[in-house]
């Protein structure tokens, strides 16, 4: 008897849909063609064939919708549904090349779908006694489910999937598979614009058809139906049901030319579909296809089957020597370091590994003193140039072990960062696979990078030669990124503002800032009460106790007991947040409490309880982690704490703020802030004459803009005038339309486009400055700075209306929030220069949105506060000066932050 065979029957466009849907549209080749529905195919391809392990693998399409014979029949069959996007349609054509090089048959029938191609495999499989696995997100074809066909059902994104035998789907439906058609004859289907009957859902459809088994059965005893409307319903839609039956069911005799029993797998050319992925930059994938079918060592980039190999250095003395000899030949070497802990207060040093152009020295526990000495040896020399990948925590841990680190050029983590400032995280082994993709082998072993730090794991042997991979790829990497960073003209940056930032972040982390722990437990005691008094307010108001944290009790408490009109409803049941509250609070007083209750809350977990434990014991500061990795404008972020995240003008903001104190007796706090610096960059990039003057002449720029929207003398400007118009100005950096504008002020939308047509009125030069960004963005497919920062905007090509919109709003505010992040970079480096050529026994501690904040030493602050100001606000030079106002301070609170 011949054996078994196994075959996948795969439902190419919904999974070439599903893929499109879940992944991202930034995901493109490098001259701009969407590749993620190509990508998410091919992952679930590769993946269902690894755990399947099938013998043949078959594709089914669908063919044009005006060209089935159900449209024929109804022609209102799936008519709702909006056409496939462009961007689609070019990928399913290339699936289908994918599909060629591996010699995967794709299979379409002239007037059926898909699902009927499948039918008809999956019937003639199981009719030879063979196994299908049918792979689909279309439940429809869970009708097919028999004794030798199953269903592998597609979930959320590309990666889960579910299966179904008969006793799963009798499970779920309550009737066996060939029954579905029954059930959907009733319920309908509104995904394929399928009517059934009226008033009928899944949950009666399967009651009625568990219970009577088919429509002709129901019918014939349509008078035990007890409900006189679902039995009316039943009987007006008598036709509609029975149509509904025959569009649901799968046909399984369509002509499809293929024979099944000839299909077979791997008969493809593994070199051909390495160069394909490969051509599409599918370097993971292409790693990932080479390593199941590639020849056994397995070709891992651009299907041509490169391999590094590097040598692991011999503990001993003459090896050593050796090494350190050649290192300071080369003049360059490669660093990955072994970390343990979070933040600079808990980061320890657990290893280290030093690679050079084809060997690699590890030096990681007890027993390798001489290799730890021959690291530190090259690490101090200047003449040798170090490599990292993340060189500020690298270094921190280093300088924890008195090691000494000179000669530090080239960080792969920020120069990936600064060639794709989107990506969100740039782990070495995710950087490695876009950008060179190759097998490393240390003595002909080969090791996936670690995706977190870790220390050395019980299998050290495993983890050293992680290690020395590492290395080896920091090492290669280089060179590449250093190639595509020059070729996008962003070497200077890198270079001149980017590396010399690395130390600049470094000091201030290290430095750290101190704590009054007195004024947070005194914060925390005034919060702790406050929530006491506030929920027995709102007890009483409701007229019983309840969790105010539940957001679903408290919506039945407001919009059932209270009987207030619910503002907005949720698939969780009312909605209770900070809009609907505010919406209320004027008119219910129970709203306006549980607003306060959630503010203190907050303020409580987040800043009050959680800043004492962020201090650490062994110098007694708190020392903040700032990101230069984190934001695709270029700004640098803050974590433990988020210092951005601070209130700045607010009372509670202020209170937060005056917890963070000058390091000792005698010191001061210096903070220095531009002023306006968006609004001055977008007069500079825009040319706006009358913008231009304005700040030149020391006008107050919103009074202005509000003077003119709304047709006033500035003198009659009012408060609340000024306030709207400065939202008008910083919405337009934005990019905010008349839609945003209406919103964020609480107006019409009318209203706001008589303040925005105002407002181009008087700066038409910005009008045509937006118009200018968006014309270039389209045409380059990125946005740059002032000094060539880019952002890749592949959000322009987009078929969707909002997300074009937002590729739109990018292109005209990222030159102006990026060129704004690189002056207070650029300030940072040339204010921490000019303080370490003078001796200033004053710290650099913290950096927030446009503000430098320093620990002042007593004695230097009036000298201290003239080299800040002034380097900061010569920074460029731009058509409207940089405005810096500064002060010292007792502490961080005390700051005045101008009314901006």
């Amino acid at each position: 008897m011949a054996e078994q065979r196994k075959v996948l029957l795969i439902d190419g466009h919904s999974l070439a849909y599903r893929a499109f849907y879940a992944l991202p549209e930034t995901m493109t080749t490098a001259d701009g063609q969407p590749t993620n529905a190509v990508f998410g195919f091919t992952s679930m391809l590769l993946k269902v064939i690894d755990e399947k392990k099938p013998d043949a693998v078959i594709v089914a399409f669908d063919i044009s919708r005006k060209d089935l014979k159900r449209t024929h029949e109804y022609p209102e069959y799936k008519a709702h549904r909006p056409p496939m996007p462009d961007e689609l349609g070019t990928q399913i054509s290339m699936i289908g090349e994918l599909l060629e090089h591996m010699r995967i048959p794709a299979v379409r029938a002239q007037g059926h779908e898909a699902d009927d191609v499948l039918g008809t495999l999956a019937d003639e499989v199981a009719g030879r006694g063979d196994e299908a696995i049918i792979v689909t997100g279309d439940r429809d074809t869970l009708q097919l489910v028999r004794d030798g066909v199953t269903v592998l059902m597609t979930g959320k994104g590309i990666t889960e999937t579910r299966e179904y035998d008969r006793g799963a789907v009798q499970e779920e439906y309550g009737v066996p598979p060939e029954k579905l058609p029954e059930i959907a004859g009733l319920k309908g289907d509104s995904s394929d614009n399928i009517p059934g009957v009226p008033g009928i859902g899944i949950k009666g459809a399967s009651a009625l058809i568990g219970k009577y088994g088919s429509l002709e059965n129901l019918y014939d005893h349509l008078e035990e139906i007890t409900g006189p409307k679902r039995k009316l319903s039943l009987e007006e839609n008598r036709e509609q049901a029975f149509l509904s039956r025959r569009l649901a069911t799968i046909e399984k005799a369509v002509p499809v030319r293929l024979d099944v029993g000839e299909v077979e797998l791997e008969t493809w050319d593994a070199d051909e579909v390495l160069e394909y992925l490969s051509s599409l930059q599918f370097k993971r994938l292409a790693r990932k296809f080479a390593m199941m079918y590639g020849e056994e060592s397995g070709p891992h980039v651009r299907g041509s089957g490169e391999e590094l190999p590097y040598t692991a250095v011999p503990g001993d003395r003459k090896s050593l020597k050796e090494f350190l000899s050649g290192a300071r030949d080369a003049g360059e070497v490669a660093v990955a370091i072994s970390l343990s802990g979070e933040g600079y207060c808990d980061l320890r040093l657990e290893g280290a590994a030093i690679a050079t152009g084809n060997a690699v020295l590890v030096a990681a526990g007890s027993d390798d003193e001489p290799a730890m000495d021959v690291v530190g040896d090259i690490l101090r020399s200047p003449e040798i140039e170090k490599w990292f990948h993340g060189a500020k925590e690298a270094l921190e841990a280093l300088d924890k072990k008195k090691m000494t680190v000179r000669g530090v050029a080239f960080d792969t983590k920020v120069a990936a960062y600064l060639k794709n400032p989107s990506l969100g995280k740039y782990a070495l082994e995710d950087i490695w696979e876009r950008n060179v993709g190759a097998t490393v082998l240390v003595d002909g072993e080969s090791v996936r990078v670690r995706e977190q730090e870790s220390l050395l794991a019980p299998d050290e042997g495993e983890e050293r030669l992680r290690l020395a991979s590492e290395a080896a790829r920091i090492f290669n990497l280089k060179r590449v990124i250093e190639r595509d960073i020059t070729d996008l003209g962003m070497a200077r940056l890198f270079r001149d503002i980017e590396m010399p930032l690395i130390l600049v972040l470094k000091g201030m982390e290290e430095t750290g800032v101190a704590l009054d722990a007195e004024v947070v437990e005194r914060l925390a005691d005034e919060a702790g009460l406050a929530l006491v008094e506030l929920k027995e307010d709102i007890h009483r108001l409701a007229g019983h106790e309840f969790n105010v944290s539940s957001t679903r009790q408290l919506g039945r408490v407001l919009f059932e007991e209270m009987g207030i009109p619910p503002v907005r409803k949720t698939k969780a049941g009312f909605s209770t947040d900070s809009t609907v509250l505010r919406s209320l609070k004027d008119e219910w007083e129970i709203a306006g409490k549980v607003i306060a209750f959630r503010e203190n809350a907050k303020l409580k977990s987040t800043y009050y309880d959680t800043l004492p434990r962020l201090v650490c014991p062994e110098s007694g500061r708190i020392h903040c982690s700032f990101n230069q990795t984190a934001t695709s404008t270029g700004r640098i972020s803050s974590s433990n704490p988020n210092l951005q995240n601070i209130p700045v003008r607010t009372d509670d903001g202020r209170r937060i703020r005056k917890a963070f104190v000058p390091g000792g007796p005698g010191w001061k706090m210096l903070v220095a802030d531009y002023s306006q610096i968006e609004l001055r960059v977008l007069a500079h990039m825009s040319g706006d004459e009358r913008m231009i003057g304005a700040f030149a002449s020391g006008a107050d720029i919103h009074r202005q803009t509000a003077a003119e929207i709304f047709g006033v003398e500035e003198g009659d400007v009012t408060d609340d005038m000024r306030r709207k118009a400065k939202v008008v100005n910083f919405g337009i950096i934005y990019g905010m339309g008349r839609y945003g504008l209406s919103s964020r002020m609480g107006i019409s939308v009318e209203r706001a486009t008589e303040y925005i047509e105002a407002y181009f009125i008087r700066y038409d030069g910005v009008r045509e400055y937006r118009e200018r960004c968006v014309a270039e963005a389209e045409e380059k497919g990125y946005a740059e700075t002032l000094l060539g920062r880019r952002r890749l905007l592949p959000e322009l090509a987009s078929p969707k209306r909002h997300t074009r919109e937002l590729g739109e709003r990018l292109a005209v505010n990222t030159p102006i929030q990026g060129t704004a992040a690189d002056i207070i970079k650029k300030a940072m480096n040339d204010v921490a220069s000019a303080m370490g050529e003078d001796g200033f026994q004053s710290r650099m501690i913290m950096q927030i949105h446009d503000e430098l904040v320093f620990d002042v030493a007593p004695g230097e602050g009036d000298e201290l506060s003239t080299l800040v100001v002034g380097l900061m606000a010569g920074v460029l030079d731009l058509r409207v000066a940089l405005k810096v106002e500064a002060g010292l301070f007792d502490n961080w609170g005390q700051a005045k932050y101008p009314a901006s």
